[in-house]
């Protein structure tokens, strides 16, 4: 009998386990908060949202494409993971107008941050019923010394314009009627 060294295959199911585990470690996340249904012509906001994990980060570069023939983007401005971190700041929307592309970038100065937070405020106009796909194109988020951190991004993210329904008057009667 052999003696009680592990096998080959033993160890390499071993190892990639490790491997497995070390590679979910990354769960610092950007995602776009609140999926949103809104009215026609209604003004709104959508917030891209950070989750670090814990970890330090230092900066961010999202492009988000989404549907211009159903909602128009009025402006991207810094969040409160930049505005309230105590540290000097630089954010910058690189979005052209009228383009299908949200595109900005922003790092804290001198400093990285553990907290969690917006990145960014996307202010939008519903112009048509319909639905606007939010897909995140490119998603770059740094940590100190300018080191590129593995992060993840939500899916399936859309804003839904719903059709603005006729208000009427009606008495409380009529409207017991309906329940009946």
């Amino acid at each position: 009998m052999r003696g009680c060294r592990p096998s080959a295959l033993f160890r390499l199911v071993v190892v990639l386990c490790g491997l497995i585990a070390a590679g979910s470690a990354a769960a610092q996340t950007v995602s776009i908060v609140p999926h949103v249904a809104v009215p026609s012509a209604s003004p709104f906001e959508v917030y891209v949202y950070l989750d670090t994990d814990g970890r330090e980060l230092q900066g961010v570069e999202i492009s988000i494409g989404f549907d211009t023939a159903v909602v128009a983007l009025a402006e991207v401005t810094a969040g409160d993971w930049f505005t309230t971190a105590g540290l000097p700041y630089y954010f910058h929307d690189y979005t052209t107008p009228g383009t299908a592309v949200i595109h900005f970038t922003g790092a804290l100065l001198g400093a990285g941050t553990t907290g969690n937070g917006v990145l960014g405020i996307c202010r939008f106009t519903a112009l048509v019923p319909g639905t606007s796909p939010l897909t995140f194109l490119d998603w770059d988020v740094r940590g100190p010394e300018n080191v590129d951190v593995a992060a993840a991004h939500s899916t399936g993210d859309r804003i839904v314009i719903e059709e603005a329904v006729a208000a009427g008057e009606t008495t409380f009667g009529r409207l017991k009627l309906l329940y009946r």
